[in-house]
């Protein structure tokens, strides 16, 4: 029996992505508590390299079109508001 409630495909980037969110603002050169490591436009190259790594990481874990087909026909009677 499958459980009712399935983990996205997508979760395990959630806590990379806050590590990284986290420690760009603490090496960075903006709010309390930034240590001002990053000088200026090397920040704005690392927050570019890392949104681009994240965002490409996410595009590998999509599902391929037969497997989102999928997944809509077995949620039909929900999307056709059937519960």
């Amino acid at each position: 029996m499958q459980s009712a409630i399935a983990i996205p495909p997508a979760t395990p980037l959630i806590a990379p992505w806050l590590a990284g969110q986290v420690l760009i603002g603490f090496i960075g050169r903006y709010g309390e508590g930034a240590k001002n490591l990053l000088p200026n436009w090397i920040d704005i190259a690392v927050v570019i390299v890392f949104a681009l790594t994240i965002f490409y990481w996410a595009v590998s874990l999509t599902m391929s079109g037969p497997d989102t087909l999928a997944a809509i026909s077995r949620d039909a009677n929900q999307l056709a508001g059937g519960g």
